[in-house]
Parts: structure tokens; C-alpha cells; sequence
């Protein structure tokens, strides 16, 4: 099977460089709610 992995890694590429573009900045961060947080580590 042929490596897929110049592909993909060329598509990322791609999406990261146009993602502001396609989807515009936020000005908001979303804050987790304690439920959400007790489920990260610290």
C-alpha cells in the first residue's frame, strides 16, 4: 500500500492556511463549565 502520509500532510497544510479564510476569528473563548473541567488533568 502506497504511503498516504505527503498527501495528508499537504492537505492539513492546506486547510490550516485557509481556515481563517473559510471559517472568519472568533472573539470569544469558550469557557468549560466544572463538569467539563473535572474531566481534564492538571
Amino acid at each position: 500500500m502506497a504511503d498516504l502520509r505527503p498527501l495528508s500532510d499537504g492537505l492539513y497544510r492546506w486547510v490550516a492556511r485557509n481556515r481563517y479564510c473559510w471559517f472568519g476569528r472568533s472573539q470569544h473563548r469558550i469557557v468549560p463549565n466544572p463538569p467539563v473541567v473535572a474531566r481534564f488533568l492538571d
